[in-house]
């Protein structure tokens, strides 16, 4: 990925030191640098005269010469100096000249060449020493420019601070940052209070869900310790390109999240999509301020932040992201899993794609208060929304098995009408059935005929809520969410969880609704609806509606360009074209009048129309709040077909994906246009993030959208 390095930075350079001690890292750094090459250049000096005269020094000192004559003249804690007198260098190389067999003479090994092997191997350990001796005086340094967070941490410095006594950089990240919860009560480092200067200021503090190390900043804020260590532990874990690049998918914003304190504003590093700029679920807490402190203007809190700690970052707010070009390169990994994936099935016509997009945001805990979880996010009541596309590839004849369920002409059956016949109602096919009355349901009263009636009506909606709800389209007819509350239909929250907050089912008794989710099944088996789940193929985040037509604009593009088919958008579900219709039945003359004990019978049969009574409520949107967190899913199309009538559809209407910018921020936009500005970020779960609404905007914000 081509880095988005704002100006006057070098991509090929780590950006540089902002103070007096991070610049005594840079030089005592570069210093120790020369020092070590000067070592490795006397080294292999030393080395290239052994290995010249390895005739000689190999018999009498092993195939390592070097190891040999230093485990021989200069063993630990030895007196050896450079010049003449017994035992010093020039002893040494007069010793070595007296060796016989092979003598040096016989190798044309000379006095001074000896001697300055001698004298080379003698000042190692002594400028070892030296580096030594300076990397302490160095970490002086390291520790304030580390740790005092008066400034954004050097590359230098990070470095250095592996040595650091328990803060080394083990290979799974566990470097210091990751330590310092774990360090608070031990004599290590910058928490012993008593001999460290930059341990002032640094206390414990604490959240809804969260207690952790935080340090007072001059500027009016608090730096959230651990989780600013870890990000440049991770940002400067390479090279300076990749320096840039890890730095193009994090952006800088401000929100209010009482998982870090109630009543106060929270600066986070979000993790975007750089193709889009939006958030895609994972952040860095690195610093937070009371909202009192100012008054409600976060915009100032924001831009002290970055301009100590990450002046090298884009705000959230900035809409900065990859150009036009960059786009694909930037999904390639994921492009080309789609593609594989799609190479590999082998009847592509019946194997189509669907989009879910989803939503999530959080706000302050509403159990057993009068407050309402808020139904739209604002930057006063919720966290930055979270939003999402995510392309499935479906199973195999999933089409032909929603058309099985709602066209009554299907070749194979309507799964409807055989349940009806079959489970339902359990009628008989009739020899000569009057016009379109071709089954009998026999001797049924007219109380029971329409509670019937009410559970066909009512299964049929549940067959619906099920056709187009995102779960299905995400997991399948047995994803975990379906089956949980298909065993549990008495868990009000694993129904709502599925359903949405507002569906009508989440207020049927249990009884019935474990009926009608059962009734459902039996349709959807009858159909064939396939049993395999769907595959994720390709997720992004977005920002806003026209996010969703770049994003899948440029899938759909790379699909067709690179696969001899291109799958195609899932059909729509739509209205059962299939009326069910019935009448008392008349016997023949002389035939009986009625059904045994006096009950009636009924034909029934279904007409090839649409039933007014139960129409199709096209792309539900499945909203589900909890105590502290809103979900948003539904699914997504544009241009797709309905299955039976093969109408094409409108683009769905997606819930609201707003986004606030405080006004006094005063940091200009830089986002061009939508078609030079463009640029992957896998999707992770959530955490707890918002969209916002209008009508939550206070005093001083407005609704920006990008």
């Amino acid at each position: 990925m081509q880095p988005i390095v704002p100006k006057g930075y070098d991509s090929n350079q780590f950006p540089p030191a902002l103070d007096a001690s991070q610049l005594a890292v840079r030089e005592a750094t570069a210093t120790l640098a020369k020092a070590k090459e000067s070592i490795e250049s006397t080294k292999k000096l030393v080395n290239e005269q052994l290995n010249r005269y390895s005739n000689f020094f190999v018999p009498h000192f092993g195939l390592n010469p070097l190891k040999g004559i230093m485990e021989q003249f200069f063993p630990p804690g030895h007196s050896v100096k450079q010049g003449g007198g017994a035992g010093n260098s020039l002893g040494i190389a007069q010793e070595i000249m007296a060796y016989q067999n092979p003598s040096p003479a016989e190798n044309n090994l000379k006095l001074e060449v000896i001697v300055a092997i001698v004298n080379g191997i003698l000042v190692i350990p002594e400028r070892e020493a030296a580096i030594q001796k300076s990397n302490t005086e160095r970490l002086r340094f390291v520790e304030e420019a580390i740790f005092k967070l008066d400034f954004r941490p050097t590359r230098d410095a990070i470095v250095a601070g592996r040595t650091l006594e328990g803060f080394d950089w083990p290979a799974n990240r566990g470097g210091m940052g990751k330590k310092l919860s774990n360090q608070v009560n031990r004599n290590k480092f910058i928490f012993n209070q008593g001999n460290n200067k930059f341990s002032n200021g640094y206390k414990i503090a604490s959240g809804e869900k969260n207690i952790y190390m935080e340090k007072d900043h001059a500027d009016g804020f608090s730096v959230i310790v651990k989780p600013t260590i870890n990000y440049y532990q991770d940002v400067y874990h390479g090279t300076p390109k990749q320096f840039w690049q890890y730095t193009s998918k994090h952006r800088l914003g401000v929100e209010v999240d009482e998982a870090y304190g109630k009543g106060y504003y929270v600066v986070k590093v979000y993790k975007v999509d750089p193709v889009t700029g939006a958030p895609a679920g994972q952040f860095y807490a690195v610093a937070r301020a009371p909202i009192t402190q100012y008054q409600g203007n976060p915009g100032f809190l924001l831009a002290k932040v970055k301009k100590v700690l990450f002046p090298e970052m884009y705000l959230l707010s900035a809409g900065v992201a990859l150009k036009t070009s960059e786009r694909e390169k930037h999904y390639e990994k994921q492009l080309e899993n789609a593609k594989n994936m799609w190479a590999g099935i082998p009847d592509k016509p019946k194997t189509p794609v669907s989009y879910v997009i989803e939503q999530g945001y959080s706000y302050p805990n509403v159990f057993n208060t009068p407050n309402q979880p808020p139904t739209s996010p604002g930057l006063n009541t919720t966290t930055t929304p979270i939003n999402g596309l995510r392309i499935y590839l479906q199973p195999t004849g999933i089409e032909d098995a929603m058309r099985r369920i709602l066209d009554v002409k299907h070749p194979s059956g309507n799964a409807i009408e055989r349940w009806t016949v079959n489970d339902l109602l359990q009628g008989a096919l009739v020899s000569s059935p009057p016009n379109k009355y071709q089954y009998m349901k026999y001797s049924v009263d007219q109380n029971n005929w329409n509670k019937l009636i009410e559970r066909y009506y009512n299964t049929i909606k549940t067959v619906y809520a099920l056709l187009d709800n995102p779960h299905l389209h995400a997991g399948g007819i047995n994803n975990a969410t379906f089956i949980q509350t298909l065993n549990n239909g008495a868990h009000t929250l694993k129904k709502k969880k599925m359903w949405g907050d507002d569906s009508w089912l989440i207020n049927e008794p249990t009884p019935l609704y474990t009926q009608y989710l059962q009734d459902a099944v039996k349709i959807f088996n009858y159909a064939g609806w396939p049993q395999a789940a769907p595959q994720e193929i390709f997720s992004a985040a977005i920002d806003e509606e026209q996010d969703l037509n770049v994003i899948i604009s440029m899938f759909n593009k790379y699909m067709s360009e690179n696969a001899p088919i291109s799958p195609g958008q899932m059909y729509v579900p739509e209205s059962f074209n299939g009326s069910l219709n019935s009448v008392i039945s008349v016997a023949a003359q002389g035939a009986q009048q009625t059904g045994q004990a006096g009950l009636p019978n009924y034909n029934f049969g279904f007409d090839a129309r649409v039933n007014a009574g139960s129409l199709y409520k096209k792309t539900p949107m499945l909203v589900h709040y909890t105590n502290t967190d809103a979900v948003k899913k539904q699914r997504y199309h544009k241009g797709a077909r309905t299955v039976v009538t093969g109408r094409t559809e409108q683009a769905t209407s997606a819930f609201s994906m707003p986004i606030i910018t405080p006004i006094e921020a005063n940091i200009p936009r830089v986002r061009g246009s939508m078609d030079t500005t463009i640029g992957q970020a896998q999707l992770t779960k959530t955490i707890g993030y918002g969209s916002i609404g209008i009508a939550a905007l206070v005093g001083l914000y407005q609704l920006v959208r990008r």
